[in-house]
């Protein structure tokens, strides 16, 4: 169902929105190569849009002497935290309330989940609670 739902936009308008509001259209022949694009856009998409809508929140309310966003990369935001600044980082990101949304789906409300992992380099980033 949700395949053909998919589709029939696609055949309408050559256009799909995420949950969120962002848009893509669909550009060329409508065939088979076109609609397996389209089915793979809106789940990452809407990945996407929560990890820029924390990047947001916390760009807002960071200290920029203390957090430095590296890059996002698929599903996370990479930051570079002084460590005596790691309190008050967990802290934005734990506010999911201010930062991740409801989003309305036909089978429900999803939230994506988060969760944090910290560590002086790449081979000792281990999880940790958000505050």
């Amino acid at each position: 169902m949700w395949q053909n739902r998919i589709a029939s936009e696609i055949r309408r308008t050559k256009k799909l929105s995420t949950p969120m509001g962002r848009e893509r259209y669909f550009y060329g022949r409508v065939d088979d190569n076109l609609y397996r694009e389209a089915y793979a856009y809106k789940p990452p998409s809407v990945v996407n849009d929560v990890i820029n809508s924390l990047i947001r929140f916390v760009d807002e309310h960071r200290d920029p002497e203390q957090l430095h966003f590296v890059l996002q990369a698929h599903d996370a935001a990479i930051m570079l935290v002084q460590k005596e600044y790691m309190p008050q980082a967990l802290r934005l990101v734990g506010a999911e309330s201010e930062w991740n949304p409801k989003i309305p789906l036909m089978g429900g409300i999803l939230q994506i989940p988060i969760e944090a992992k910290a560590g002086e380099c790449w081979g000792s980033v281990k999880e940790i609670a958000c505050a």
